[in-house]
């Protein structure tokens, strides 16, 4: 995930709807994590200690280079997200450094 403005960055969630059915089937692979973010699905309208946002990879390819999400870069937070179904790993973090998982599944 790449962004031209400089310093920490930040997504939040408010998809219409809300609940379990916001899951989203990914048909490719999301782009690598080069800069500190938080992702933060805690933020979307009915969220209660259970995540209710999906990444979900079943359609994503079988490369065995698929990651849900790929963080390339220290002082990344992923929170409240539900990230499954790819090849390889929900989550794979390559640079160590200040990086946080939590609330995650």
């Amino acid at each position: 995930m790449r962004n031209a403005a400089a310093g920490a960055d930040l997504v939040v969630f408010n998809i219409p709807g809300g609940g379990r059915e916001d899951h989203r089937s990914k048909l490719s692979p999301l782009p690598a994590i080069t800069d500190a973010v938080t992702i933060d699905g805690t933020t979307q309208p009915g969220f209660a200690n259970t995540p209710v946002i999906e990444l979900n990879g079943a359609a994503a390819g079988t490369s065995l280079s698929t990651n849900g999400i790929s963080i390339l870069s220290g002082a990344t937070t992923v929170r409240g997200l539900a990230v499954n179904r790819f090849e390889r790993s929900g989550i794979d973090i390559t640079m160590s450094g200040g990086n946080i998982i939590e609330g995650t599944f």
